[in-house]
């Protein structure tokens, strides 16, 4: 009974609790921004933002558009080399390419059956090897689109913070600095989402020619297995893509430890400590109001 009073004490008490203040919200949010606990800080800080607190709000809009901007090269922080990628993807086109070609030359004559054979073990080579750039740039495709949202919220963040505050140049300029790497970074992803159709005809021209030239070889030449590999991947494929859900990749890395635009902590001013309020500092006054806004 003892137990039960003091449960229903307790719940009473955080009911009637006042909330927290919007300098505690935003300082909780920077100290969880430091620590890297990016969840956290965002939800501190919307609520810092969200208060309409005129001497936090600023601040607090601001350093959301840095949370946001270490989310994005959070997801980004193992996508590993582009350059990589995109070679990868452009090494299997050719070797595709050539297998292509050679099987369109070796239906010219049925009568070559060893060329025909080799031609097909060519072109089921050629397509597996288009398997790991089409999952690369899968797995790349959705990292990126994951990053762009975040990085189109920090600049969206830094510009709003240069309304509330003109004084604050430091928000002009990253916001800036924020629209040019989303740029680079849509360009990257329109190339990502050319390769994959690419990739994708390419594997059906494969199919489609591994399925004629092992209907011009004798039954008694094939491997039983032949077929079954065939049709095997192209269950896996369309498994894939039935299964795959929106957003499901973003966890995703192609690699371990590897960083993209090295030069962008150099370029974008980190002034944290000079616009920050001391966790111990004056509460604020009385809000004034502004029309609210959903950061």
């Amino acid at each position: 009974m003892l137990r039960l009073s003091a449960i229903a004490l307790l719940a009473a008490t955080a009911a009637t609790a006042p909330p927290p203040a919007p300098w505690e919200m935003y300082n909780r949010g920077l100290q969880k921004m430091r620590s890297n606990d990016l969840v956290e800080a965002e939800s501190e800080l919307i609520g810092a933002a969200k208060s309409n607190e005129p001497s936090v709000q600023p601040l607090a809009v601001y350093n959301l558009g840095h949370v946001r901007y270490l989310a994005g090269k959070d997801i980004l922080s193992g996508q590993g080399n582009r350059q990589q990628i995109i070679g990868n993807a452009d090494a299997a086109f050719a070797v595709a390419g050539e297998a292509l070609r050679s099987a369109k030359s070796a239906l010219l004559d049925e009568t070559d059956l060893r060329g025909l054979v080799e031609a097909y073990n060519e072109a089921k080579e050629a397509r597996k090897g288009l398997r790991g750039p089409r999952d690369e740039t899968s797995r790349a495709t959705s990292l990126v689109g994951s990053a762009l949202v975040q990085w189109r919220k920090s600049a969206d963040g830094f510009s709003s913070a240069f309304e509330l505050d003109p004084k604050n140049e430091d928000a002009k300029y990253n916001a800036g600095v924020m629209q040019k790497y989303i740029d680079e970074l849509i360009q990257f992803n329109k190339k990502l989402q050319q390769q994959s159709e690419q990739i994708s005809e390419q594997r059906k021209e494969l199919g489609k020619a591994m399925k004629e030239l092992r209907g011009k070889i004798p039954k008694e030449m094939q491997r039983e297995s032949d077929q079954e590999e065939d049709e095997d991947d192209d269950d896996e494929e369309q498994e894939q893509k039935k299964d795959q859900k929106p957003g499901q990749q973003q966890q995703q890395r192609l690699g371990t430890g590897r960083e993209i635009d090295r030069d962008m902590m150099e370029m974008l001013k980190e002034r944290i400590t000079p616009r920050t309020m001391s966790p111990d500092g004056e509460k604020p006054g009385r809000p004034q109001r502004r029309p609210g806004r959903d950061w």
